[in-house]
């Protein structure tokens, strides 16, 4: 069965389908582009047509409300586009354009690998049948014109006017789990996860060591089933523990992590081995994971997958070994830590890689760094970072990112922070409960 429901919205009433718990149509209701894409639907689905609302239906009549408005980037909806293999092909490379920005059919082609077929392109994007969400409204003649649009000339303008003056969302930061608190109702443990809102959408970075994440989540007010997406910095258990959990609450969040994870085995040789690798089944969720090898982009969220290490590394990470094809435990070299930015907004989950290495790779604006520095306080006979190799650190970031606020906790002793704050006016410690607005 197809659902149908329609949707009153400020460009006009939108028609909208779902089928398998997936969008399969949103176009303007009466025009000649829905009869057409109906028509599509009927021949290639054999099933029947029925008004009646689902929870793909419901979740795309929000986000829509919520992109009218200005507050949403990105969709999270699942998608079910019906079409050749060609047009399929166009429609993802019309996904790709960032919101608030415009690609032309020629560009289009040559993203596709398709210089020539400009025209088949422009047919293409013609029958895109979910409009909006698979945004064709993006796609302008090459002197910069607007062209022929399914919902009218006058609702392509008004929707990339929408996205060109869209609303300053301000931007907030939960830490959900940490070492430490000072807020009661909360617990701690030796893990991290955080919660970032921001204009893209809704974020889990990280999911601690266990499901402590949610209940703290729970009580801060946070509905973890609204998150759009969940991002791994890297394979270590107090990092990615929480995963099963979250899977089981959340039932539409991607989770964006490095393929050289699922297999890997990690130890931690500080105060006596013991595992450190996660226990998740990458098997019973593949669908729900996007496995990263190299730096790439996924709608305004970037990715950092390979770290030069130019700087020197946390001498930390001397304690963390991976097992090697041969059985034995040698040296992480961390190829399974990925860096975010979404929104100006950097989380580095420990920066095993190092923090200087990470910015250096970033090479873009950082507004906020949020994360672990792995520098840990020497102790007993465990000796690691000076306070004059740490002082070096402080005036390096004050340096060359002034600008930048940094926000460390987790891995980061606070021997270390009292010395690197010390030096950095702008380098500030986070706990479990603490919000960070901007």
């Amino acid at each position: 069965m197809i659902s149908i429901q329609y949707y009153d919205s400020p460009c006009g009433e939108l028609i909208m389908a779902s089928m398998a718990d997936e969008l399969c149509l949103c176009d303007w209701n009466g025009m000649p582009c829905a009869e057409r894409n109906i028509r599509r639907l009927k021949r290639y689905v054999n099933a029947d047509f029925r008004i009646v609302t689902t929870p793909v239906l419901e979740q795309t009549k929000k986000e829509l409300d919520e992109y009218f408005v200005g507050d949403r980037m990105n969709f999270s909806i699942p998608l079910h586009p019906v079409g050749t293999a060609f047009q399929l092909q166009v429609w993802r490379a019309l996904l790709e354009i960032p919101y608030g920005e415009t690609r032309s059919y020629m560009e289009i082609a040559q993203t596709i690998g398709n210089p020539k077929g400009i025209r088949a392109v422009a047919q293409a994007i013609g029958a895109n049948g979910i409009n909006i969400i698979i945004p064709c409204h993006r796609v302008i003649g090459s002197n910069h014109t607007l062209t022929g649009f399914a919902g009218g000339l006058d609702n392509k303008k008004r929707l990339l006017e929408i996205e060109k003056k869209k609303k300053k969302m301000n931007g907030k930061i939960v830490i959900l789990s940490d070492n430490r608190t000072d807020k009661e109702g909360l617990s701690t443990e030796h893990g991290l996860a955080v919660y970032l809102e921001s204009a893209s959408g809704k974020f889990l970075l990280d999911t601690g060591a266990s499901e402590m994440f949610i209940h703290n989540a729970e009580a801060l007010g946070i509905d973890l089933k609204d998150v759009d997406c969940c991002m791994i910095s890297h394979g270590h258990s107090d990092h990615i523990g929480g995963l099963p959990a979250f899977l089981e609450l959340n039932k539409k969040a991607k989770v964006i992590l490095s393929a050289h994870i699922p297999g890997a085995e990690y130890v931690s040789d500080r105060r006596g081995r013991h595992s450190i690798t996660g226990n998740v089944d990458f098997d019973a969720h593949r669908h729900r994971f996007v496995f990263i090898e190299e730096d790439t982009m996924i709608g305004n969220v970037h990715i950092y997958a390979n770290i030069t290490q130019r700087h020197d590394l946390p001498l930390g990470d001397r304690n963390l070994l991976i097992r090697d094809a041969e059985g034995e435990y040698v040296a992480d070299s961390f190829c399974h830590e990925l860096a975010f930015l979404v929104d100006g907004v950097l989380f580095t989950g420990c920066a095993h890689n190092g923090i200087l290495n990470i910015m250096e790779a970033v090479g873009e604006k950082v507004r906020i760094s949020i994360g672990g520095f792995h520098l840990l306080d020497s102790h007993l006979n465990q000796e690691y970072e000076s306070d004059e190799q740490l002082q070096s650190l402080a005036d390096h970031l004050a340096e060359n990112y002034p600008d930048t606020l940094f926000y460390t906790g987790h891995c980061t002793g606070d021997h270390c922070f009292e010395i690197l704050s010390a030096s950095h006016p702008l380098l500030h410690q986070f706990q479990c409960g603490a919000i960070i607005e901007y």
